[in-house]
C-alpha cells in the first residue's frame, strides 16, 4: 500500500544513482513483507550500478523468486537477527515462537548459494547464550556473526529495562 509520502522505487533508484552512491544497505521494518517491492528495489539497483552490501532481515520469509534476484547481487550479505540460540530465549527476546522457521530458511538461504551472517544483540536474558548462538552459527555454516549491544532508541526504548549495565 502506498503511503502519502512514499516514492516509487524506480524514481528512488534514480536519485541514489544521480548522487553518486555506489554502495547501500537495505534495513529498517523488515524487507521481506513486501516481496514485489524488494524485487523491484534489486532489480533497478542492478540496473543503476548500485551494490548492496547488507540487505538485514528478521529471517522469517524465504521465497525463491527472491532468492533468484539476491544472487545477481554477488557482494550481498543477508544478515540475519537471530539474538538467541534457543526457541525458549528466541521467544523472549523477539517475542516469536518462529525460532525453527528461522533455522530452516537460514539453512535455505545458505544452501541457495546467498552469503549470510547471524547478528545477536546482547542484553539482559540472552548472554547465556552467546557460547551456543556461535556453536549454533557453526552449524549452520554462516559466513560470519556479529555482536552488538543493546542500544534502548525506537522500539527499544519499550524494553529499555534489558539493557547491560556498563
Amino acid at each position: 500500500n502506498k503511503t502519502i509520502n512514499e516514492i516509487p522505487i524506480e524514481v528512488l533508484c534514480k536519485k541514489i544513482a544521480e548522487k553518486g552512491v555506489f554502495e547501500i544497505n537495505l534495513l529498517g521494518g523488515e524487507p521481506f513483507i513486501h516481496k514485489e517491492k524488494l524485487i523491484m528495489a534489486l532489480k533497478c539497483l542492478k540496473e543503476f550500478g548500485i551494490t548492496i552490501k547488507t540487505i538485514i532481515t528478521n529471517g522469517q520469509f524465504f521465497d525463491e523468486k527472491i532468492v533468484s534476484y539476491l544472487k545477481e547481487h554477488p557482494n550481498l550479505d543477508l544478515q540475519i537477527s537471530f539474538d538467541a540460540a534457543t526457541p525458549e530465549t528466541y521467544l523472549e527476546i523477539r517475542a516469536s515462537p518462529n525460532f525453527n522457521k528461522l533455522i530452516e530458511n537460514t539453512k535455505k538461504f545458505v544452501e541457495s548459494g546467498i552469503s549470510v551472517s547471524l547478528s545477536f544483540v546482547i542484553m539482559k536474558g540472552n548472554t547465556h547464550e552467546i557460547e551456543s548462538f556461535v556453536k549454533l552459527a557453526e552449524q549452520l555454516n554462516v559466513k560470519s556473526i556479529t555482536f552488538t549491544g543493546f542500544i534502548p532508541i525506537g522500539e527499544g526504548y519499550y524494553i529499555r529495562h534489558k539493557e547491560l549495565s556498563p
